[in-house]
């Protein structure tokens, strides 16, 4: 599980494996000239190592705010988020945490990549789905320009730039889940 992102072409490689019997499974490698590199007789799976616009869709945290960028900007802490090609598409090797040190799977399977998606659907932080995710996210209802106001203050579950029907879809398909115990 790694997410390996570069803005290379002068001949660098973002993973590569000399060993003929390696396994290179679930990483994220972009933007480099060869972006993964296995030796013959290896095997690689459940890898993403090329990119249309906004697939995978990432975001990174900058001075407690979440931004999407766009691949070549270059920021680290690539994140899935909400409709990322990421989410649940790796195959588990036995490795219980991501990068962060958050617990995986969440979801029926891995991720791909260093970091598995986080449910940020706790608005309120306090370990449950309830009325106060409710209240806080109403509070915000059609806010826009969410995106330099750390996602209207994490009410903008979904990170299309503006709270409306599709982050009140999020939070109720969680409604009253156990999903942080």
């Amino acid at each position: 599980h790694n997410t390996v992102v570069g803005f290379s072409s002068g001949g660098n490689t973002g993973i590569r494996t000399a060993n003929s019997s390696s396994e290179i499974k679930n990483n994220v490698s972009l933007g480099w000239s060869t972006n993964i590199s296995a030796a013959s007789g290896s095997t690689k799976s459940n890898n993403i190592d090329s990119l249309s616009y906004g697939d995978p869709k990432f975001a990174y945290q900058s001075g407690g705010a979440w931004f999407e960028p766009s691949i070549s900007q270059g920021y680290e802490g690539y994140i899935p988020v909400m409709g990322s090609a990421l989410i649940d598409t790796g195959v588990d090797i036995g490795i219980t945490d991501d990068f962060d040190s958050d617990p995986r799977p969440v979801g029926t399977t891995v991720d791909v990549g260093a970091y598995e998606f986080a449910v940020r659907i706790d608005i309120v932080e306090d370990g449950d789905i309830n009325f106060l995710d409710f209240a806080k996210l109403a509070s915000r209802w059609g806010n826009t320009n969410c995106q330099n106001d750390n996602w209207c203050d994490g009410t903008d579950l979904d990170m299309s730039d503006d709270v409306g029907v599709g982050d009140l879809e999020i939070l109720t398909s969680y409604w009253l889940c156990d999903c942080f115990n």
